[in-house]
């Protein structure tokens, strides 16, 4: 499912950066998804938030690829 529209980025592709260590909007923002209209805020910052219990991994942010 597109969660933002904008940059074309999935729920994979966030679930992914988060796993990678991506803890706010703006370390999402470096990975490629969000920061430009704002319609997906309140959902990536719900993602983050139900991820908090998950286990991290040591490794930074992952930078996507543009589509």
């Amino acid at each position: 499912m597109i969660v933002c529209n904008c940059r074309a980025a999935s729920d994979r592709d966030v679930k992914q950066a988060i796993e990678a260590g991506a803890r706010c909007l703006s370390e999402l923002e470096r990975c490629g998804i969000g920061g430009d209209c704002g319609s997906c805020a309140d959902m990536l910052r719900d993602m983050i938030r139900r991820s908090s219990a998950l286990p991290r991994t040591a490794a930074g942010p992952v930078i996507l690829s543009p589509a």
